[in-house]
């Protein structure tokens, strides 16, 4: 699994996360948990199966050269599901796969994220602007300022995760990586 904080604000798209892989509750390796489209004005990025966002990040390299995130949006639940059904148990990993995409919408000129969770048979998921934090903190934290307050709220939920049995935390590790997507100037 994956220390996955993020805020959708105004002003951008803020995104701190692990780089840690586990399977079968060992760690496996250290990989980027991020794919940067700067075609599209965005970011994609996982929770769960590797192999899904190995996958999806190919599709939308091959498929996916202009546009936004929005546009990506409306086919990205059908491609999801496709991909999801070729794939075996092993591959499915923990037995879940979430995608995150996020982006700049320069029509709107608004920043937006989506979720596409396999649990919801990858409908896609418009998130509100907020600061969101998986897994969630227990205790509190003020999420104020990045990248320092994002890369200090994955070492709180490491703490807060290293305290739970093997089999029941999210494996947090490696290095935090932060990414961020901002306009260069406000429209209108």
């Amino acid at each position: 699994m994956t220390a996955l904080n993020f805020a959708i604000t105004d002003d951008g798209i803020f995104l701190a996360t692990d780089s840690l892989v586990t399977h079968e509750d060992q760690a496996l390796m250290f990989t980027s948990k991020v794919l940067t489209l700067p075609h599209l004005d965005g970011l994609i990025c996982w929770t769960g199966s590797i192999v899904l966002f190995h996958r999806w990040a190919l599709t939308v390299l091959r498929e996916a050269s202009s546009g936004s995130i929005c546009f990506l949006d409306v086919d990205t639940p059908e491609d999801l599901k496709s991909i999801w059904a070729g794939m075996s148990d092993d591959e499915r990993g923990s037995g879940t796969g979430t995608i995150y995409q996020f982006g700049y919408d320069r029509d709107w000129d608004r920043f937006v994220g989506f979720a596409y969770r396999s649990s919801n048979g990858f409908k896609s998921e418009p998130l509100a602007h907020n600061i969101y934090t998986k897994p969630p903190l227990a205790g509190q934290f003020p999420i104020i300022g990045f990248p320092d307050d994002f890369v200090e709220t994955c070492r709180h939920q490491r703490i807060e995760q290293d305290k739970l049995p093997a089999d029941k935390r999210v494996h947090i590790g490696g290095h935090v990586i932060a990414y961020m997507v901002q306009r260069n100037k406000r429209e209108g």
